[in-house]
């Protein structure tokens, strides 16, 4: 068994790569989405508004049920893996996404904002394509926690040394 210092530092290890590997999904989710949405303000916004919504949520959601888990980082593995995965198949669902985002605002093959208006057809689009890797995303970090700080005393600490961790990935 290692002790507390050492699992912690293992967990900081992790978590920084896990923070890199979200910014590094944050930046091309960004990339991709512009290219089908153009670069335009309004796609930024709605890749970073939905990825941060994600985050939040699936942290709120993960926060009760991680409490009275018994394995919290085999739980954390398993988002992890469920985030990778489904982080994979956002390029695929981009062409679905790409070609129901012409046809539903198609006029000779350019999209008219008087449909309902773009921006509304992009944020529903990136809300569909990036809900499953950005909740995984925002759940994995309560688990993490929950198995990683075992003490009362010192969690504080400890938990601020992770989330560092992590913010800086």
């Amino acid at each position: 068994m290692i002790g507390n210092r050492s699992r912690i530092v293992a967990g900081a290890v992790c978590l920084l790569l896990s923070g890199a590997g979200a910014l590094f999904y944050e930046l091309i989710w960004s990339h991709q989405f512009s290219t089908v949405f153009g670069s335009s303000e309004i796609a930024t916004a709605s890749v970073l508004g939905i990825y941060l919504a994600g985050l939040g949520f699936g942290a709120a959601l993960a926060l009760k049920r991680c409490r009275s888990s018994r394995r919290p980082l085999l739980v954390y593995a398993g988002l992890e893996t469920i985030l990778a995965i489904s982080a994979l198949l956002v390029p695929l669902g981009l062409r679905w996404g790409q070609k129901l985002f012409f046809r539903g605002l198609a006029t000779d093959g350019l999209p008219s904002a008087s449909v309902g208006g773009s921006w509304l057809w992009q944020l529903v689009i990136t809300a569909l394509l990036l809900a499953v890797p950005t909740l995984a995303m925002g759940a994995s970090f309560p688990y993490a926690i929950r198995g990683l700080v075992r003490e009362d005393r010192g969690a504080g600490r400890a938990t601020a040394w992770l989330y560092s961790a992590n913010t800086f990935g």
